[in-house]
């Protein structure tokens, strides 16, 4: 039994794969289908803000931060965000005392985020 080439398979959760050069005797290649673990569950918290609000853009951002998939010289080190190039280096702290609001944190990552990138909405 064999399928052709580009069979698209839709996941319970919505995500839609394509299945590429599959037989019997051949491994199957899953495009699309991201199921890296998650390393930084903040992120995912922040997701469900973004989708709360509508922003597909931002949950898929920070869903891929979730599983260390950060924009370009981005990295989080359990408590900050940093953005560094060559010696230059901006952070924010995810994690002050007394702690901020979930709602708060997500507009500041935004924020920060869109500033570097000069992404404006």
């Amino acid at each position: 039994m064999s399928f052709q080439s580009g069979l698209v398979v839709m996941s319970v959760s919505g995500r839609i794969s394509q299945l590429s050069g599959y037989s019997d005797n051949k491994s199957v290649k899953i495009k699309g289908s991201n199921n890296s673990p998650i390393k930084h569950p903040i992120f995912i918290s922040l997701s469900g803000i973004a989708r709360t609000n509508g922003d597909k853009y931002w949950e898929d951002l920070f869903i891929d931060c979730a599983k260390n998939n950060f924009p370009r010289d981005f990295r989080f080190d359990r408590r900050n965000l940093q953005f560094k190039v060559k010696n230059k280096s901006l952070s924010i702290n995810l994690f002050p005392i007394p702690d901020i609001s979930l709602e708060e944190k997500y507009v500041m990552v935004k924020q920060f985020i869109r500033i570097i990138l000069l992404l404006f909405p």
